[in-house]
């Protein structure tokens, strides 16, 4: 039982690229977990006292990553397992002369197979997260033309776009965190060349996905709606193996014959959605081209140190990832926390995230056990446990009544498998019984980040096999745990919302403003980047801030449990998709540029995006004028851009030439009017006219003009722009 409880512990919480650390990870903390298993066997029969050093050790498990590293984590979870199961099977001291060897051999094993199988290899990882980028890419696509076959009353297939869209960018944004780690072993240059196809890959996938979903508000015609559906399919079953105006000829055919209808004003948004459609389609056809165009990787020197080093990855992005993941809401309650939330003036001591959390754990604990130790004497360490879990992970209520909901669900429904296959197989069927537990446990461990209801289940259920063999089954268990569980998770929840707090609303607002000032600075140094000697092209990396802004507002939002007419939760939810359709403009806006321009249209050009940042700023200032006390509304107005934009589109030739900056330029535009709306529902003050008024025919002819240019370039041949995966 405790070689299999040092190897389950292992294999989830320790892991390192480079084989020799690994090993002495996986074996530095036995001598700690044999100290502490003896130490809860002496103190066993001290029950108070016992309880009380079960809450030190959980509190040291909590802060030591944040004090000592991996060390500290390390000592951390084995003082606080070998601990708990000395409470669990306390055994006489006469009994470690074998234990001891028992535990040395199990952890040896364990490194044997973390180093050897197990080691994460950050090459092999580069790969699945692009292979997975790739699989959401073909996603979007097959849901577009799902969407495109239901019809516009579908609003089941219209969610399911946006989602898988959604999916889309979390993957991009992936790819690009694990580019920047420090172990990456591509060459600069070919993280760089990934990342920008990856970036236009998506750009193109994105422009598509919203052109489906603009098409499909209304209804389309019978064979224009065939024609896009079997584009669509064309690009999903055959890729780029078609020349890029095979897709689209006969949709460009249709157009052709249609061409009456292009001109009657109530049918503009359609053509012009429909020319907008092709554009995104040749666009993606080119990132077939040069996906499919690389070639394989040189042999490149392995995380661990061994090989040349000279090539070691230089790129960097704004996306951090916290456990090889997406971060979610850790950094921005990190964030929030260390700039003191809404009482910044008031609280003078601010810890950081682990001694904060530490301290959050051991009062969970002291109000915890006593009770779970109420309830049931030999089972109150389920209720310390249950504490420690919900605030694992967790940095709002919100986030923690819906773990404690999915721990409540996993509960029932594997207490009542426990005890069907404690029924079933009893103790007279060992190998069938530890089959059972593997699989349990092994499915449960795959999906505990994604679907954490199922590892419950599986664990449930596993504990279940092991009470029956150790003579403590009965049917009233699963009562218990999940009473225990419960206790534990209202301790911890009524805990966080006292001691050293941060209100849910606070997150919302700081993540909302965030967002907003990373689109200022995204204007701000695209407008800079396009106006400067180079005339270069937007920054990808400020969009990519943007992306890590939208992903922290939308699982702050996400996680929020929303009662029915509730005005906080509808706005909210306004700004979030205000918000989110402001980070595909920003997209579209940072992989612009690269043009000549002249002294004048450059001057006038940071003019256009240093105002807009300007108001940006201002729409931010007032998110998060409610964060603290000290800081009001800011009393300025949102200063519209449309009349410097249309000022400076007058004075462009419309050619073919000038096409990408004047949709540069309506992007900028829709920017505008997209956030000036949102401060106008927000209670700003906005001054000057919008800018969408009169821009149907200018958007019909851009939008043509971008289809030809698409259709026009030719597609990368086999040896340009290769990118080595």
């Amino acid at each position: 039982m405790f070689g299999g409880t040092l190897g389950m512990l292992v294999g989830l919480t320790i892991s390192d690229p480079k084989p020799l650390w690994l090993a002495v990870r996986c074996v530095w903390g036995l001598p700690a977990f044999l100290a502490a298993m003896l130490l809860a066997s002496a103190l066993h029969p001290y029950r108070i006292l016992a309880l009380c050093v079960l809450a030190v050790m959980l509190g040291l498990h909590v802060a030591g990553r944040g004090h000592l590293g991996d060390f500290g984590h390390d000592m951390g979870l084995f003082l606080f397992a070998g601990y708990l199961g000395g409470l669990l099977a306390p055994l006489p001291v006469s009994a470690f002369e074998y234990l001891g060897p028992i535990c040395v051999a199990a952890a040896l094993g364990v490194a044997a197979v973390q180093v050897l199988l197990c080691r994460p290899r950050p090459r092999h990882f580069l790969a699945h997260v692009e292979r997975g980028f790739l699989a959401r890419t073909r996603y979007v696509v097959r849901g577009a033309e799902r969407l495109i076959v239901a019809g516009h009353r579908n609003t089941r297939a219209a969610s399911r776009l946006s989602n898988q869209m959604l999916s889309l960018n979390e993957a991009a944004m992936l790819v690009d965190g694990y580019l920047s780690q420090p172990a990456c072993t591509l060459p600069a240059g070919r993280a760089e060349d990934l990342h920008r196809l990856v970036f236009d890959t998506e750009l193109a996938v994105q422009a598509l996905g919203h052109a489906v979903l603009e098409l499909c508000r209304g209804p389309l015609p019978g064979e224009a709606r065939t024609l896009l559906a079997a584009a669509l399919a064309d690009v999903r079953h055959d890729g780029c193996h078609h020349d890029v105006p095979a897709s689209v000829t006969p949709l460009l055919e249709w157009l052709a014959r249609h061409e009456k209808r292009c001109r009657i004003p109530a049918d503009e948004p359609l053509v012009s959605l429909l020319y907008q459609f092709v554009a995104a389609l040749s666009d993606l056809h080119r990132a077939c081209e040069a996906w499919t165009s690389g070639s394989e990787p040189d042999a490149a020197p392995e995380a661990d140190g061994s090989g040349p080093r000279d090539g070691r990855c230089a790129f960097t992005t704004p996306i951090s990832l916290v456990a090889g993941d997406l971060s979610g809401t850790t950094l921005l309650s990190h964030r929030t926390h260390a700039s003191g939330g809404r009482h910044r003036t008031r609280r003078a001591w601010r810890p950081n995230a682990s001694l904060r959390s530490a301290i959050q754990v051991t009062a969970a604990l002291v109000v915890a056990v006593p009770v779970g130790d109420a309830v049931s004497g030999d089972r109150s360490y389920w209720a310390a446990i249950g504490a420690l879990i919900i605030l694992t992970g967790t940095n709002s209520v919100h986030e923690r009544m819906r773990k404690l909901a999915k721990r409540i669900v996993g509960t029932v429904i594997g207490g009542l498998l426990g005890i069907g296959f404690v029924d079933l197989l009893g103790t007279a069927h060992p190998e069938a019984t530890v089959i059972l537990v593997c699989v349990a446990l092994s499915i449960g461990a795959y999906s505990i980040s994604t679907y954490y209801t199922i590892w419950v289940i599986g664990l449930v259920v596993s504990l279940f096999q092991l009470y029956a063999y150790i003579g403590e089954f009965h049917d009233s268990l699963a009562v218990i745990r999940l009473a225990e569980n419960v206790i534990g998770a209202v301790a911890a929840t009524a805990v966080a919302l006292v001691i050293l707090p941060l209100a849910a609303v606070t997150l919302l607002r700081r993540a909302q403003s965030d967002h907003l000032r990373s689109l200022a600075t995204l204007v701000r140094e695209c407008g800079r980047a396009w106006t400067g000697p180079a005339g270069a092209a937007g920054t990808r990396e400020h969009a990519r801030a943007v992306d890590q802004a939208a992903h922290e507002l939308h699982r702050v939002s996400q996680s929020f449990v929303r009662l029915p007419g509730s005005v906080h939760g509808a706005r909210a939810e306004d700004v979030r998709i205000t918000l989110r359709r402001a980070a595909y403009y920003a997209r579209e806006i940072a992989g612009s540029g690269g043009w000549s321009l002249t002294s004048w249209q450059r001057a006038h050009l940071l003019d256009i995006t240093s105002n807009l940042a300007r108001s940006i700023d201002v729409l931010a200032e007032t998110v998060s004028g409610n964060l603290t006390a000290s800081t009001a509304v800011p009393d300025r107005p949102w200063i519209r851009s449309a009349d410097r934009i249309w000022r400076m589109d007058r004075k462009l030739t419309p050619c073919t030439a000038n096409a990408e900056l004047r949709r540069t330029l309506h992007y900028l535009g829709d920017l505008d009017d997209l956030l000036a709306g949102l401060a106008a529902r927000l209670s700003v003050n906005v001054h000057g006219t919008d800018f969408r008024t009169g821009t149907a025919a200018h958007r019909h002819e851009l939008l043509i003009l971008r289809a030809e240019q698409s259709l026009a370039v030719a597609p990368t041949s086999p040896n340009e722009n290769r990118v080595r995966l």
